[in-house]
């Protein structure tokens, strides 16, 4: 469905589209802009202040017969702004929403479409209850005579991994020559090849005793090492958050400022 912040999942990319055409010579940004994009910043509201958005009128609704102009305004951007075949990666696929999955996957067919990699990842456990990534596989499935659709499993880390990424994690610590080679085992089973779990347990209190076996996998020593990160921030930090979480979809830089400052 559609949540308070539509086209989760793209509107990174998006950014990341917008910082690349700020980079550009107005002149050279004027000749590159789609006489759709209007309709595109219907859509991403942080593209309105591009030239070509300026003093347009695009319907409110942007119903079935607007979106695909939009999108392909979309691919056109890419095409103009890629000098090679450009590579879009989404991480936590499974967190984007329906509209997000259809302009991903529009970025991959029709006129225009410029050659690209989309580089997409998500939790494996998701892949069969998700909306979003059902329509995705879907999508795929569908253009399976134009697009070549790779799937590669990444499992957790081997123990060899895992101890490789604690040891590299540590050498940061100020501490890290105090801690013996039982705090990093201690670290790889607690994180059970989590990498994301064992970078945090490696930022809070490496040298801190841990438990000799796996947890019960619900969370809550994340949740706990996670809290303590919030806590240690600073007070304006801790505001941004909040409004960040609050708000769930992208902030201008100047709301961001306020919100920090408790404005």
């Amino acid at each position: 469905g559609r949540g308070s912040a539509p086209y989760k999942g793209a509107a990174g990319l998006v950014g990341e589209l917008l910082r690349a055409l700020r980079r550009r010579p107005p002149a050279a940004l004027a000749a590159m802009l789609p006489p759709d994009l209007p309709m595109l910043a219907r859509l991403f509201p942080q593209l309105r202040g591009l030239p070509a958005t300026r003093e347009s009128h695009v319907p409110e609704d942007m119903d079935a017969r607007v979106r695909p102009r939009a999108f392909a305004a979309l691919r056109e951007l890419l095409r103009q702004v890629g000098q090679a075949a450009p590579v879009l990666v989404v991480d936590d696929l499974q967190w984007a929403d329906l509209d997000g999955a259809a302009l991903l996957a529009a970025l991959l067919h029709g006129p225009g479409a410029a050659p690209l990699l989309l580089v997409t990842a998500y939790r494996s456990e998701d892949a069969t209850t998700s909306p979003v990534l059902r329509e995705f596989h879907a999508a795929l499935t569908a253009l399976a005579d134009r697009v070549d659709a790779r799937r590669i499993e990444v499992g957790a880390l081997d123990e060899h991994d895992a101890e490789t990424l604690s040891r590299t994690l540590l050498r940061a610590d100020p501490q890290a020559d105090a801690l013996t080679a039982e705090t990093v085992r201690a670290l790889v089973v607690e994180a059970r090849g989590d990498p994301f779990l064992l970078s945090e347990l490696a930022r809070h209190d490496p040298g801190a005793p841990r438990s000799p076996g796996p947890h019960d996998g619900d969370g809550r020593e994340l949740g706990a090492l996670l809290a303590a990160r919030i806590d240690g921030l600073a007070e304006s930090a801790r505001r941004l958050l909040e409004v960040v979480v609050v708000e769930g979809q992208p902030l201008s830089r100047a709301l961001a400022a306020r919100a920090a400052h408790g404005l």
